[in-house]
């Protein structure tokens, strides 16, 4: 059988999400394509060697599907965003409540419904008059043991779509639906400098990406949850924009196509 190079051999810069156990890191430099040849090795008598795209490990594909989730979600909301001065920016956003003991080691459902109500309560309230528009959510759960009882901090993490206000705006608002030590503040774009001294700048859409994934990752329990403007994205396309479409993506490629704006 014919022994085929990996195309990150051949030359150009391996797909992110890649590392040096998977079967192909894929180049950046080639056009992308699959093939299928004969083989004695498979059980179908069929393979498929990757040309130019990567075919990642079970570690870095798990970090990639964490990524595309998280960058379909970002993307949907910078969809429904205003662009009006004062919308510039998305807003993020951190929801706790006063620490309560337990003698489960765990969080039962009922603690983690009982906690989800409790915020979706509050942040309902405060919707209307904070003008937010809506945004998506992940809960976070950290265990600590204190006096033989277990505190199980729940907290929320959030990206909302929300306009510029004055702290004490926002500070009011929460502090009547009990929300603890929380806090908002927008994503902007950010610059790091590397260990040559070469400056480069992290776009804001990059950064919301980032701090989503992050607490995606954080737990493979971790669930993101939608709301308000973000869960209904599809009415914002446009009129003549065809049913079966799923993905930002597939929106943005269909609108090129068409020629829409």
């Amino acid at each position: 059988m014919t022994e085929f190079m990996t195309s990150f051999e051949l030359h150009g810069k391996p797909y992110g999400f890649t590392c040096i156990d998977c079967p192909e890191r894929g180049s950046r430099a080639i056009e992308g394509d699959w093939v299928s040849y004969d083989t004695t090795k498979s059980l179908t008598g069929r393979e498929t060697l990757y040309i130019g795209l990567p075919k990642r490990c079970k570690k870095c594909n798990a970090k990639y599907q964490v990524h595309k989730r998280a960058t379909e979600a970002i993307n949907r909301l910078y969809f429904v965003k205003p662009v009006n001065d004062g919308w510039e920016f998305l807003k993020f956003v951190t929801i706790t409540r006063e620490l309560e003991l337990s003698p489960n080691k765990t969080p039962s459902k009922e603690e983690v419904r009982d906690f989800k109500k409790w915020y979706v309560k509050g942040r309902d309230i405060i919707r209307t008059e904070l003008n937010i528009l809506g945004g998506t959510d992940v809960v976070e759960i950290v265990t600590t043991e204190k006096q033989g009882l277990f505190h199980h901090h729940m907290h929320i993490h959030g990206i909302w779509i929300m306009p510029y206000m004055k702290v004490d705006t926002w500070r009011k608002a929460m502090d009547k639906v009990g929300f603890g030590r929380d806090q908002i503040r927008a994503i902007k774009n950010t610059t790091w400098t590397n260990d040559e001294g070469k400056v480069y700048e992290t776009s804001a859409i990059r950064n919301c990406i980032k701090y989503l994934s992050k607490y995606l990752s954080k737990d493979s329990t971790s669930r993101r949850m939608m709301w308000g403007e973000v869960r209904r994205w599809k009415e914002h396309f446009h009129p003549d924009a065809p049913s079966h479409i799923k993905t930002m993506r597939q929106y943005d490629s269909w609108k090129s196509e068409l020629g829409a704006p």
